[in-house]
């Protein structure tokens, strides 16, 4: 009997070598790209919410160099002040509150949430409920403020985060479809 002689089958195009090993790269340029452009997200998140931290110590300075200076006049020549600067940062829904030394609110601005959780530890910022606070001690208040906090809507933030993460999808699938053609 002689042995039967098969005919080569054809090379399909998803069994071929060239194939799997193509498929193999993009899978690993996609991930590694993933890893990447999540590691550069979150990069960029943490120096924005450090920059929102510094801005709010000296937004928080400010209120208290205000209440140095404005308090002979007045709770409401303090008051004005903190308003008109809560008028020009409106897009960052920034807000000022006074407390007394029992925690109580002695001002706040219109602009204010509803109580954005307890105090926290001075000069230590936190998120809560959108927004990024920071309180601050005040020293020799005539007016019986013994801290102010101070805050800002992290809402711009997330937007930019948005964007962020559109331009990084947006990567992600070119590097895809562009890595099996490398």
């Amino acid at each position: 009997m002689t042995p039967t002689v098969r005919p080569p089958r054809p090379v399909t195009l998803f069994r071929s070598v060239r194939f799997r090993i193509a498929a193999l790269n993009a899978v690993a340029m996609a991930l590694a790209t993933l890893a990447a452009l999540a590691g550069v997200r979150q990069a960029v998140r943490w120096t924005m919410l450090h920059e929102v931290d510094r801005t709010l110590e000296e937004d928080a300075a400010e209120v208290a160099l205000a209440l140095k200076e404005l308090s002979p006049n007045g709770l409401d020549a303090v008051a004005d002040e903190l308003a008109r600067k809560a008028t020009g940062h409106r897009q960052h829904r920034w807000f000022a509150r006074l407390h007394d030394a029992q925690g109580g609110v002695v001002w706040a601005t219109a602009t204010a949430p509803e109580a954005p959780g307890p105090p926290t530890t001075p000069r230590r910022a936190r998120t809560v409920e959108g927004y990024r606070t920071l309180q601050a001690a005040v020293e020799g208040s005539p007016l019986g403020v013994e801290r102010v906090q101070v805050g800002s809507s992290l809402e711009l933030l997330g937007d930019d985060l948005a964007r962020i993460d559109r331009l990084a999808a947006i990567a992600l699938a070119l590097v895809t479809l562009a890595a099996p053609l490398g």
